[in-house]
C-alpha cells in the first residue's frame, strides 16, 4: 500500500513539473521557428501528457475506491466488534443475573424449609404445629424440585437431549388431571379454579411433558393472582386442532413485554424486585414442548392488572380411544407385601429413608454402601429387588450384569435411582440390564410403584 502511494505520488509531480515544463519549451521553440517537427513533437509531447494524465486519473481512482472499500470494511468490522462487545456485555449480564436468581431462590425456599423444620422439632408436642410446618417445608421442598427439573430441561434443549416418547393422548383427561394437580396451590391462595371441556379430544402426544406444559400454565395464573381471583381452563375443537385456553383475571401483561414472555430467562419487572418467585423457564419450556407437538401457543393480556389468556393448539388424531393406555383399576397406592428389597447408596440419609419408606408399604429392606456389599446381602437375604444409585456407587452400571451371573437361577428385579435424570442416563441404565429407572429426588408413590413393576414384571 504505501509503494503504491509513492508511485502515485511521482506520476503526479511529473504531471504537475515535468510535463507542463517540457510542454512550455516545445511550444517557444514551434513559435520561434514555427517548424512542422516542432508542431509535431509538440503534438505528442501533449498527447504523452494526456495518456499520463489519463493513467494517473484512472490510479486515482482506483485508489480511492479502495481506500472507500477499505473505510467500509473498518467501519463493519468495528461495527461488529461492537455488536459483539455490547452482546457478550449483556449476555454477562444476564448470567450474572440469572445465577443471583437462582442463588436467591434456593436461598429463599431453603430458608422456609429449615426455618420451619426448626419450629416442628421444637414444638413436638403440638401435633398442629408440626403439621403446618411439616406441609410447609414440603411444599417449598417440591417447588426446589421443579425449579430443578426446569434447569435441567433447559440443559436437555440445549444439549437436543430434548425427547419426546409419543403416543394417542386423551387430552380431555389430561386436562382435568392438570387442574386437580394445581388445586392444592389455588386453595392455599384462595384461587378459584374452572374447567369447561366440550367433548374428549385426543392428540398424538408425551402424555409427561403436555401435563407439565398445562400444569405450567395454571401454576402461573395462580401464582400471577391475588386472593379471590379465577383461572379457567376450557378445551374445544377448532378447525382440526385441540384448542386448550388457560386465561385467569390476574396481573396481567404489559403490552411491551408480550413479545418476550416465551423467551428463556425473560421475567418482567415482578421477577426483578423480586415479588414473584421463579427462574423465567416455565413459559419457554411450554413454547417448545408444544412446538415439538406440531402446536402453536399464543398469549394475549389487555395490559397490567388485566389478567392473560393464553391459547395452546395441537393437531387433533381421530380415531385414538382404543390405542390410548387406559389407566390402571388398583386403587389406592401400591403395596409391597412381602418383598425384600436390598438398596445401594453411599448417602446415609437416603437409604434409611428408603427403609423407612419401603417398611411401610410391606417391605423389608437391608442398607448397602457398595456394589459388593449389595451383592452379598441380595444371595444372603434372597432379595425380590434391588434399587440402586447408578450415579452414587462407584460400578453401578456393572452391578446390573454381577447380578444377573450371580442370581441366573432366579429373577432379582432391578431399579436404577438417580441423581442424574437425563435421558442419556435412562437409556444407560436399561441398556446395562435395569428394569425400571426413578430420577432423584422423586414422589413416594412414584418410587413404590416402579419399585412394585418392576418386581411383578420379574416373576410374570
Amino acid at each position: 500500500m504505501a509503494a503504491r502511494h509513492i508511485a502515485v505520488r511521482l506520476a503526479l509531480l511529473v504531471c504537475i513539473t515535468v510535463m507542463p515544463l517540457i510542454v512550455c519549451a516545445l511550444a517557444l521553440v514551434w513559435w520561434v521557428d514555427g517548424s512542422a517537427a516542432g508542431g509535431a513533437a509538440l503534438i505528442l509531447t501533449l498527447g504523452v501528457s494526456l495518456a499520463v494524465a489519463q493513467a494517473y486519473g484512472r490510479a486515482i481512482m482506483r485508489e480511492l475506491d479502495e481506500n472507500a472499500r477499505s473505510e467500509q470494511i473498518e467501519h463493519e468490522l468495528r461495527e461488529r466488534a461492537e455488536t459483539q462487545k455490547a452482546a457478550a456485555e449483556a449476555a454477562d449480564r444476564n448470567k450474572d443475573f440469572f445465577l443471583a436468581m437462582v442463588s436467591h431462590e434456593l436461598r429463599a425456599i431453603l430458608t422456609a424449609v429449615i426455618g420451619w423444620l426448626e419450629i416442628a422439632r421444637a414444638h413436638t408436642e403440638d401435633r398442629a404445629t408440626v403439621a403446618r410446618a411439616v406441609d410447609i417445608a414440603l411444599r417449598n421442598a417440591r417447588q426446589q424440585t421443579r425449579m430443578m427439573d426446569d434447569l435441567l430441561d433447559v440443559s436437555r434443549i440445549l444439549s437436543g437431549q430434548f425427547v419426546l416418547e409419543l403416543r394417542p393422548v386423551n387430552l380431555s383427561r389430561l386436562a382435568r388431571e392438570a387442574v386437580e394437580a394445581a388445586r392444592p396451590s389455588a386453595v392455599d391462595r384462595n384461587v378459584k379454579l374452572l374447567l369447561s371441556i366440550q367433548e374428549p379430544l385426543f392428540v398424538e402426544g408425551d402424555r409427561g411433558r403436555l401435563l407439565q406444559a398445562i400444569g405450567n400454565l395454571i401454576g402461573n395464573g395462580i401464582k400471577f393472582n391475588q386472593p379471590g381471583g379465577r383461572v379457567e381452563l376450557a378445551l374445544e375443537r377448532s378447525a382440526g386442532n385441540a384448542r386448550l385456553i388457560i386465561a385467569d383475571n390476574g396481573a396481567g401483561i404489559d403490552a411491551a413485554a408480550l413479545p418476550h414472555v416465551f423467551e428463556r430467562y425473560w421475567q418482567g419487572e415482578a421477577a426483578k424486585t423480586h415479588r414473584r418467585r421463579g427462574l423465567g423457564l416455565g413459559l419457554a419450556l411450554v413454547r417448545h414442548i408444544v412446538e415439538l407437538h406440531g402446536g402453536d401457543v399464543q398469549v394475549e393480556s389487555g395490559g397490567r392488572g388485566k389478567g392473560a389468556r393464553f391459547t395452546i393448539e395441537l393437531p387433533l388424531i381421530v380415531g385414538a380411544e382404543a390405542a390410548e393406555p387406559q389407566p390402571s383399576e388398583e386403587c389406592g397406592e401400591p403395596r409391597l407385601n412381602g418383598l425384600a428389597i436390598v438398596a445401594v447408596d453411599r448417602n446415609e440419609d437416603t437409604l434409611e429413608w428408603l427403609q423407612y419408606l419401603l417398611a411401610m408399604h410391606g417391605a423389608m429392606t437391608w442398607k448397602a454402601h457398595s456394589a459388593a456389599e449389595a451383592l452379598d446381602l441380595v444371595g444372603r437375604e434372597h432379595a425380590d429387588v434391588l434399587i440402586a444409585d447408578v450415579v452414587e456407587v462407584d460400578d453401578g452400571y456393572t452391578l446390573v450384569a454381577a447380578l444377573r451371573a450371580a442370581c441366573a437361577h432366579r429373577r432379582v428385579a432391578a431399579v436404577a435411582f438417580s441423581s442424574l435424570p437425563s435421558e442419556k442416563e435412562w437409556r444407560r441404565a436399561f441398556a446395562a440390564g435395569y428394569d425400571s429407572f426413578i430420577a432423584k429426588p422423586c414422589d413416594p408413590y412414584a418410587l413404590v410403584r416402579a419399585i412394585s413393576d418392576a418386581a411383578l414384571r420379574r416373576t410374570t
